[in-house]
């Protein structure tokens, strides 16, 4: 869990790939390895995986269960072992909101130029990477990084 909030951070802030987690270590993971929907909540220090099931309707019910003024979340969506997109932080007006995509197999993170601002924003988000074919990179702006 700590080697997966590593890599988060190191995408999002730049850490140079030297200082990256081994690719190998993704796969001793169970938030990488389990297809599915995750949540990984008070900065880290809980995790759960709340559906095997990926939806729509699951994803709009997850994050609209959360408090995303109070606390700081990450939920994640793996479609297969290593492909994931994540969204999380929070609106208490310090952390901020965010998005990576990350596929493990070809060593690519990619992190969302233009924040998210809303609930509604991360949402979608995710509701367009489910449905296939890329479609997440037509409607959303990604910086694409390799490691």
């Amino acid at each position: 869990m700590k080697k997966f909030m590593f890599g988060i951070f190191s995408a999002l802030f730049g850490i140079s790939a030297n200082a990256q987690i081994e690719s190998a270590d993704w796969k001793l993971d169970p938030i990488e390895t389990t297809v599915g929907i995750h949540l990984i909540s008070d900065y880290g220090n809980g995790q759960a995986l709340l559906s095997k099931e990926i939806s729509n309707k699951i994803i709009s019910s997850e994050i609209n269960k959360l408090d995303w003024v109070s606390d700081f979340y990450q939920l994640i969506v793996v479609l297969e072992p290593g492909i994931s997109m994540e969204i999380g932080g929070s609106l208490n007006g310090i952390d901020g909101l965010s998005a990576i995509y990350r596929n493990r197999h070809n060593r690519i993170d990619a992190v969302i130029s233009e924040a998210p601002e809303s609930v509604l924003q991360m949402q979608n988000i995710l509701e367009y990477f489910i449905l296939g074919d890329d479609q997440w990179q037509k409607k959303y702006d990604f910086g694409f990084k390799t490691y």
